[in-house]
């Protein structure tokens, strides 16, 4: 009998089809994992080879977790700017858009905000954190003393984000509703 009298595929051809469709999956899977580590820092830690000893978020009482200020090109509040300013004319508030997730420091939104506008801004920002996170840090970004705070809000998750921060987490209780802890 010859192969092709089943209904097979010769050994050859199914044997490379087996292989196209195994490089398929392997590329699909690196594509999916690029783009998570890309959106999340926790799971760009888990991925990515530690390109330093020093690890990019600290745990936080107040914000559950921040960026860590002994990560290289971040300043000494933890956020990812050259220095502190005494104060700043723009602070932005945000998520990993806000912070640059993916991209160079100096390609990051609120640097070129910087560059455009010649005004001093401030990011406040880091992967995974949402409005509430915003929130809590409000009175240190109006303590430098801002002509302008922006929310940079993303609809993708934020809302999500601010659930899981005061419902699961148990953060920032004072914006917890008590009829929808009850239920």
């Amino acid at each position: 009998m010859k192969d092709g009298d089943l209904g097979y595929a010769p050994l050859g051809r199914r044997a490379g089809l087996m292989l196209a469709a195994f490089c398929l999956v392997i590329a699909s899977t690196e594509l999916f994992l690029a783009g998570a580590a890309g959106i999340s820092p926790r799971v760009n830690g888990l991925l990515a080879p530690p390109t330093s000893s020093v690890p990019p978020m600290i745990s936080d009482a107040r914000l559950g977790y921040r960026p860590n200020p002994a990560y290289p090109e971040h300043d000494a509040n933890g956020f990812r700017n050259p220095v502190v300013p005494a104060n700043a004319e723009i602070v932005a508030l945000g998520d990993s858009q806000t912070y640059g997730t993916g991209v160079m420091p100096d390609e990051a939104w609120p640097r070129q905000l910087q560059a455009l506008t010649g005004s001093t801004v401030y990011s406040m920002a880091f992967g995974g954190w949402g409005p509430t996170h915003s929130l809590a840090l409000l009175d240190d970004a109006i303590g430098l003393k801002p002509r302008l705070i922006i929310e940079a809000f993303y609809f993708g998750n934020d809302l999500y984000d601010s659930f899981n921060m005061v419902y699961n987490r148990n953060q920032l209780q004072a914006l917890a509703d008590p009829a929808a802890r009850a239920a």
